[in-house]
C-alpha cells in the first residue's frame, strides 16, 4: 500500500506541472465577424504578371486549407532558449526532443483558444475540421465561397506560364480576434 500511495503522490505534481504549462488563454470571448481586420502579405509576387482568367467558381472544393498560429514573444523566447540548450552537449536538455504534444503544451496555442477557432470554423460551414497535434495549426476543407464569407481573399483564377492556377487575388481579412 505504501508504494501505491507513493505513486499517487508522483502523480499529483506531475498533472499540476502540465496544466501550468498550458499557452495561456488569448481569445477572452467568442469569434466576432462584425470586426475584421487585413492580414498583409498573403498575395503572392507572381501574380503580377499573370493573366486574370476571372473568379473561381463558389462551388470549388478547397480541400487542406490551414490557419496557422503565431507564438507569442515570450513562446519565441522561450523556444529559442529550448533550441539553444537542446543543441549544447554542457546542457542537462541537449538532445531532449520534444513529442508534438509536448511542444504544443509549451509553444502552441491554449486548447480552449483552438475549440473556439474550430467551432468558428464549423459555424462558417468548413468540414474535416482538425487541430495539428502541436496545437499550432488547424487544417480543414471548405468551397471557395465560404472561404470568400469567412476570409474575403477575392479568389481568381490565372494563368501563369501557361498552367491555370487559382490564388487570392486580396490578402485574406480576418476576424479581430484572430488577428
Amino acid at each position: 500500500q505504501t508504494s501505491i500511495s507513493g505513486l499517487l503522490l508522483m502523480l499529483v505534481p506531475a498533472s499540476v506541472l502540465l496544466a501550468a504549462q498550458q499557452p495561456p488563454i488569448q481569445l477572452h470571448a467568442q469569434i466576432n465577424d462584425s470586426q475584421i481586420v487585413e492580414i498583409k502579405g498573403h498575395v503572392r509576387p507572381a501574380l503580377a504578371g499573370a493573366s486574370d482568367l476571372g473568379p473561381v467558381s463558389g462551388a470549388q472544393m478547397l480541400p487542406r486549407l490551414s490557419i496557422h498560429f503565431a507564438p507569442t514573444a515570450a513562446q519565441r523566447t522561450d523556444l529559442a532558449r529550448f533550441l539553444s540548450s537542446a543543441q549544447d552537449p554542457s546542457s542537462a536538455s541537449y538532445h531532449q526532443f520534444l513529442t508534438p504534444e509536448e511542444y504544443g503544451s509549451r509553444f502552441g496555442v491554449n486548447p480552449a483558444d483552438l475549440e473556439k477557432v474550430t467551432l468558428w470554423l464549423e459555424q462558417k460551414g468548413f468540414s474535416n475540421v482538425e487541430v495539428g497535434r502541436a496545437g499550432t495549426f488547424i487544417n480543414f476543407n471548405g468551397t471557395a465561397a465560404q472561404v470568400e464569407d469567412a476570409f474575403h481573399p477575392a479568389l481568381r483564377r490565372f494563368q501563369v506560364g501557361g498552367e491555370t492556377h487559382f490564388a487570392n487575388s486580396v490578402d485574406p481579412q480576418v476576424p479581430k480576434a484572430l488577428s
